[in-house]
């Protein structure tokens, strides 16, 4: 449930916005938007919020990549 390039001002892969909709048990997809610009923005302004969100990450993809 994480879009690194629209951190990055990419778009969301087609699909996503209706599944955490969907997931979220939010209604109206516009919401997922809405809060995604702002989460875009926060990332891209505030190095501690973008620090914590890539650890979030990280220990997420450690979670569910296996181990070599």
């Amino acid at each position: 449930m994480y879009s690194p390039s629209t951190l990055a001002g990419g778009k969301m892969k087609n699909g996503l916005r209706s599944k955490l909709a969907e997931v979220l048990g939010i209604n109206a997809q516009t919401a997922i938007s809405d809060n995604r610009n702002s989460l875009v923005f926060s990332y891209q302004l505030y190095k501690y919020f973008r620090q914590d969100v890539d650890w979030v990450f990280t220990e997420m993809m450690k979670r569910v990549k296996p181990e070599d």
